[in-house]
């Protein structure tokens, strides 16, 4: 419609010419003519151009920048993000991105495909910046699977929740889970959970991540305090391990607890975790000072330098000794800490530690004399809180029971 407008101007400005062209001579006005249809040559061009322009095959790259296909990828699912992976190569290399960006893995199983996978690619493990590992709650799923496989004669589910059940983890194992850890140099949140009887410290040997968020079950031992002194990026701690101090204050665990604590895990994990001690203490592992060696590895001792940036520490079953080593003279504002009996003045005394008012506190007390004392001790040394969170366990019990007496019942 354009190009025919401007032929029209064009023919109405040079008809008026056109007499004085031809009067002239033939030859002049065949070439004002020629010059003529050249003009309505390129101007049919034009738009031919932009047609193809407009049908041009559409880019890898799509119109949206990086970063908000980023948020958006956000939003998905990581079953969502499949197919994402196969739509083309741009869109292989964000979705990868955030496929890999935080990992929750609760089987061993899918734990050492997970590890294999991620260091047959040199590209995938600095991907990786949250890696939760819960392998121990399959524990109790696996035997109970193996109990009910066995019965009903199926050996090949037997065998497979043997070979997933975490009380037979091997050095192999801790090995590869390692070296996946040496590779994951931009990790800022872990979370490991191990077995009880499992504290394998060595497994950080060579890491260089500098962790914002750490959690585990690991005992709070000598390896553990060398560990968490090279982590100064530390702002929350989750400690979930059995403390020497907390086995013996619970009688319902038994004798078998203690030597979890005592012996550790055998010979292999022993050996590495000395070695990674050794390693940790610039050479020396002897002991110095009186009282416990504080290269014992039952003793946990961090220097006042370490974790400077620590904001919320969660104990699951530590003592006041071990309340005592993390708040003394450290920014805490956030606690979670358990009570246990004959215990809870020391410990309050131990979270008062801290050199910040404290905000927020979770407290789960295992003292049945915890009512007549606990509410006051509060209210007197935290008068800063601004939420709290009480959760009361009482061991007392009445004779009556209300669940009616049958055969072969089970607790």
């Amino acid at each position: 419609m354009v190009v025919a407008v401007q032929a029209d101007d064009i023919l109405a400005s040079k008809s008026s010419s056109s007499s004085m062209l031809t009067g002239i001579g033939g030859r002049a006005s065949k070439r004002a003519r020629l010059n003529l249809f050249k003009l309505f040559a390129d101007s049919d061009e034009q738009p031919q151009s932009s047609s193809q322009a407009k049908q041009r095959a559409p880019s890898l790259c799509p119109v949206l920048p990086i970063e908000i296909l980023d948020n958006i990828f956000q939003l998905l699912t990581q079953r969502q993000m499949h197919p994402l992976l196969s739509a083309n190569s741009f869109m292989y290399g964000v979705a990868r991105r955030r496929v890999y960006h935080t990992i929750v893995i609760d089987s061993p199983l899918r734990c050492v495909s997970f590890l294999k996978n991620v260091l047959s690619n040199p590209e995938l493990p600095p991907l990786v910046r949250s890696l939760d590992l819960y392998i121990a709650q399959a524990d109790m799923k696996a035997q109970a699977n193996s109990n009910s496989d066995s019965t009903a004669g199926n050996s090949t589910s037997s065998t497979s929740a043997f070979l997933s059940t975490p009380s037979h983890f091997t050095f192999n194992f801790y090995s590869l889970l390692n070296r996946a850890l040496r590779a994951m140099h931009s990790l800022l949140s872990l979370s490991i959970e191990l077995p009880k009887s499992h504290s394998p410290v060595w497994i950080f040997s060579g890491c260089t991540f500098k962790l914002r968020q750490f959690t585990t079950s690991m005992h709070c031992h000598f390896s553990l305090a060398r560990f968490l002194e090279k982590q100064e990026m530390v702002e929350e701690l989750t400690l979930r391990g059995f403390q020497t101090e907390s086995l013996f204050l619970l009688p319902f665990l038994g004798a078998a607890a203690a030597s979890l604590v005592t012996f550790g895990v055998g010979q292999m994990i022993g050996a590495a975790n000395t070695a990674f001690n050794t390693a940790n203490n610039g050479g020396n592992s002897s002991s110095s000072g009186t009282g416990i060696d504080s290269t014992s590895p039952l003793s946990f001792t961090l220097s006042p330098s370490a974790l400077p940036h620590l904001k919320s520490f969660n104990a699951i079953h530590a003592g006041p000794s071990i309340i005592q080593t993390i708040m003394q003279d450290r920014s805490v504002e956030i606690a979670s800490i358990p009570l246990f009996p004959e215990r809870g003045i020391p410990t309050l005394d131990a979270l008062e530690s801290g050199r910040a008012p404290l905000k927020r506190l979770s407290v789960i007390s295992f003292d049945p004399g915890a009512p007549e004392f606990l509410f006051e001790e509060l209210a007197k040394r935290f008068k800063d809180l601004e939420a709290l969170h009480l959760v009361l366990l009482m061991a007392d019990y009445s004779h009556v029971s209300c669940v009616p007496q049958r055969q072969n019942m089970f607790f």
